[in-house]
């Protein structure tokens, strides 16, 4: 009960605390939140003045420098996850569900290019998370973190540790809730006695 107030308290405050403008970027937290980063990229090329990168089903185009210019969501037009990362020429492919895709001279847009490889692209292996130059992708998958409003939020009501946390405090609500109703009958059970 006192973990309960205790955290009501702080939350009826947070705006006033500036907690939903605090991040945590606890590597465990974020893993918990669903924000994991991937264990490797598909594969890493450079197309002109840029250099992409696919993972899952989106490109990050990346200055040489290391700063992002844009992760391009490909989730409508990939039938899966990127498999490999290539070039043709000067542009970017990738390669998803057998199929190939390429991209614009300005990589800002991929299209279906071929149903198998027609040959001549240059394939990249593909690379861990943790290759130097790489580092900003790091905001691109988990961004700024999570509010400490959020995690105070999930802990008060339980979702923090998903069904069993919500379980354990409807137990302790009912339990509350018995308590009280428990003293209001003892309480008038007493009076009737004393009357």
């Amino acid at each position: 009960m006192l973990f309960l107030a205790t955290t009501g308290i702080v939350l009826n405050h947070a705006v006033d605390l500036g907690l939903d403008r605090k991040y945590l970027r606890w590597p465990w937290l974020l893993d918990a939140y669903g924000m994991r980063m991937p264990g490797s990229y598909a594969g890493t090329v450079a197309v002109g003045s840029f250099v992409v990168v696919g993972d899952g089903r989106s490109a990050h185009v990346l200055l040489e420098s290391g700063e992002l210019v844009e992760s391009i969501d490909l989730g409508s037009i990939l039938p899966g996850d990127i498999e490999r990362v290539g070039r043709d020429g000067g542009r970017a492919v990738f390669e998803s569900g057998g199929r190939l895709f390429r991209s614009d001279a300005d990589v800002s847009q991929f299209q279906n290019w071929a149903d198998g490889d027609p040959g001549g692209v240059e394939w990249s292996s593909e690379v861990d998370r943790d290759t130097a130059g790489l580092e900003v992708l790091q905001d691109a998958w988990r961004g700024r973190g999570v509010t400490v409003e959020r995690v105070l939020l999930d802990l008060h009501s339980g979702r923090i540790l998903a069904a069993p946390g919500r379980l354990l405090l409807d137990i302790v609500a009912v339990g509350m809730i018995l308590l009280g109703v428990s003293g209001l009958f003892l309480t008038r059970l007493r009076r009737r006695n004393g009357s």
